[in-house]
C-alpha cells in the first residue's frame, strides 16, 4: 500500500508540474471539496504611547530639520562655488592680461639695453667702463651680455676695480 501511495504521489507530483492538475483537480480527484482559500489577516501594528511615541517622533522631526538644513547648505555652498569659480576666472584673464603686459614692457626694455650695449661696443673701452660704471651692477651686466666676450672683457678691464668686482662676483655667483 506504501508503494501506492508513492506511485500516485510521484504521478500527481509529475501532473502539476507540467500544469495538468491544479489543485481543485486534485481535491475532486481524493473525493474533497476545494477550500476558498482565506486572504491573510491584516496584522495590527501596535502603536508606541507616551514618551517612547512622542520622542521618536520628535526624534524624526529633528532628523528632518537637519536633513532641510543639510539641503540649503549644500545649495548655498553651489553657489559660492559657483561664484568663486567666476572670480578665478576673472583673476586668471587680469593676470594673462597683466603677463601680456610685462611681456611687453620686457621685450621693450630688452631691446632698449641692445640698442644700447651696441651704442656701448662701438666706444672705446676706457669710455664705455665708465658709462657703464654710471649704471647699477644688474643693468650693467644686462648690457655686458648683449656685447661680444672680446669686448666686454676689455670694457671690464677698464673699469674701476670695485665696480669690476661687483659686475665679476655676481655673474659668477648668478645672484
Amino acid at each position: 500500500m506504501a508503494a501506492l501511495a508513492s506511485y500516485l504521489a510521484v504521478l500527481v507530483g509529475m501532473l502539476a508540474k507540467d500544469g495538468l492538475m491544479t489543485k481543485e483537480s486534485f481535491m475532486k480527484l481524493i473525493g474533497r471539496e476545494p477550500v476558498a482559500e482565506a486572504e491573510p489577516a491584516a496584522v495590527a501594528v501596535p502603536t508606541l504611547g507616551g514618551s517612547v511615541g512622542e520622542k521618536l517622533a520628535a526624534r524624526a522631526q529633528e532628523l528632518e530639520e537637519r536633513q532641510q538644513k543639510l539641503i540649503e547648505e549644500e545649495d548655498r555652498l553651489k553657489t559660492e562655488r559657483i561664484q568663486f569659480e567666476k572670480l578665478r576666472a576673472e583673476v586668471e584673464l587680469k593676470l594673462s592680461d597683466l603677463q601680456g603686459e610685462l611681456d611687453t614692457q620686457n621685450a621693450g626694455q630688452a631691446k632698449r639695453i641692445k640698442v644700447f650695449a651696441e651704442k656701448i661696443a662701438g666706444m672705446k673701452p676706457k669710455n664705455a667702463a665708465l658709462m657703464l660704471g654710471d649704471l647699477d651692477t644688474e643693468n650693467a651686466i644686462r648690457v655686458l651680455e648683449f656685447i661680444e666676450p672680446r669686448k666686454s672683457a676689455k670694457i671690464l678691464d677698464a673699469m674701476e676695480k670695485d665696480k669690476r668686482t661687483a659686475i665679476t662676483q655676481q655673474i659668477v655667483g648668478g645672484s
